[in-house]
């Protein structure tokens, strides 16, 4: 039996969701990374693929704990190389290599912008290097980024960014890993970076809550513009909490403020609550994954919250900034619109989650040898009952890819998943 570890990404198309055969997936194609340095498929890259993002039409993949590889023109059909541009830390032990071969959080790019967190630089007060894309002007960059209080948090752990103009870090390890999170702006798009005073933190955390180890950011047009999600994997005995702050404000003067602490809907829900997080303008996506705090992974488990109305005239802002005002105005709550659930034997969630439209995806790695999946599903309207609910329309796993050959299989498949415009990432 052939082994091929998880170095390749399956792009699988989605047919229209206003069609008949709106539950029909194309098969799927193989794209390796290629680039002068030989890295691509082959068993010393067991990290290519830890981490995959994608928007645009573009995609950014993980390459190993020093780089990541960005697809800015992704070929229709298998067999053409795609074009891709690698882009690498200025140093090698910004990022440990086995916190890559594991999960990337460190890694992520929306709408052009590309960041890879360097949870060990400087004495691991950590930071990031941030590159920015356009058409005009290709890749800018690298800028670095540090949070210049001197606090050794480990920041850059965990990265998001969305909008363009918006980037969040994780410190999980900070104030006795309480945790915090820092938050950059770029409002001219020029790749230079600035922080916003203050961290946001959780207001009731605890040491050894690990505040900050998962955070996500949305600040695309929408009803969920301007929000950030922080996961704190081990409050409350690691069963987990994901804390979401709204932005108020004005351009170029924007504030984030605590608006609500979410937690599992069930006593038994698996442990590792927020272990992954995924965001859109109206839907935010929460995965668990019990190995994250130590625990051994199950079925994958995962809740679909939606963007509803204020249900309060003014909430307290919850970060350290020494100017900050008492209260802001709510500008909305997250409702939780479905649990969602799955198992394909022998898989485990690998926590990995995505969620683009009313698409949600989530995976699950095989164990050993074994090939992993990646759960499709879609907000669906039932003509027979008038409700509206989360489908669970497919299975995705290796063997739809037309590149494999027979006896093949793909260890690590499902450990990072990515949707956008239609089109899913394994």
């Amino acid at each position: 039996m052939r082994v091929l570890p998880a170095m390749l990404l399956a792009i699988l198309g989605l047919a229209s969701p206003f069609g008949i055969d709106a539950q029909t997936y194309p098969s799927s194609a193989t794209y390796p990374v290629q680039n002068s340095d030989g890295l691509g498929p082959g068993p010393d890259n067991r990290a290519f693929g830890a981490a995959v993002h994608a928007s645009d039409g573009k995609l950014f993949a993980a390459v190993n704990n020093t780089c990541g590889e960005l697809f800015t023109a992704i070929p229709t059909s298998a067999g053409v190389t795609p074009t891709s541009s690698t882009l690498c830390l200025t140093e090698s032990d910004d990022i440990d290599a086995t916190q890559v071969t594991d999960r990337a959080n460190q890694f992520a790019f929306a709408n052009g912008v590309v960041v890879i967190g360097t949870p060990n630089r400087d004495l691991k007060k950590g930071g990031a290097d941030v590159w920015r894309w356009d058409n005009a002007n290709g890749i800018q960059g690298p800028s670095a980024l540090g949070s210049g209080d001197g606090r050794v948090g480990h920041m850059g752990t965990a990265a998001a960014t969305s909008g363009g103009d918006v980037i969040v870090l994780g410190a999980p390890k900070d104030d006795s890993s309480k945790g915090a999170a820092y938050v950059f702006v770029d409002y001219d798009k020029d790749n230079a970076w600035t922080r916003v005073p203050g961290r946001l933190m959780d207001p009731n955390g605890a040491a050894g809550d690990e505040f900050g180890g998962v955070v996500a950011v949305h600040n695309g047009i929408g009803t969920g513009n301007g929000w950030i999600v922080v996961a704190s994997l081990k409050s409350d005995s690691s069963k987990g909490a994901v804390h979401a702050f709204a932005r108020s404000g004005t351009p170029g003067a924007y504030q984030w403020f605590h608006n609500q602490t979410l937690t599992p809907s069930s006593g038994s829900a698996p442990l590792g609550y927020g272990a992954g997080l995924a965001m859109t303008g109206r839907y935010l996506m929460i995965s668990t994954r019990p190995s994250a705090v130590g625990e051994t992974d199950g079925d994958a488990w995962g809740e679909v919250h939606y963007m509803a109305g204020p249900v309060a005239a003014n909430r307290v802002l919850s970060v350290d900034a020494a100017t900050a005002p008492t209260f802001v105005s709510d500008t909305g709550h997250w409702v939780r619109d479905a649990v969602l659930t799955a198992s394909s034997s022998p898989s485990a969630s690998s926590g990995a989650c995505a969620v683009d439209g009313e698409i949600a995806v989530m995976g699950a790695v095989g164990a050993g040898d074994a090939d992993g999946a990646a759960f499709v599903w879609r907000r669906q309207h039932a003509t027979d009952t008038n409700a509206v609910k989360w489908n669970l329309e497919t299975t995705l796993d290796s063997s739809a890819w037309t590149g494999a050959g027979t006896g093949w299989t793909f260890k690590g498949f499902g450990r990072a998943v990515a949707v956008n415009d239609g089109v899913v990432t394994v």
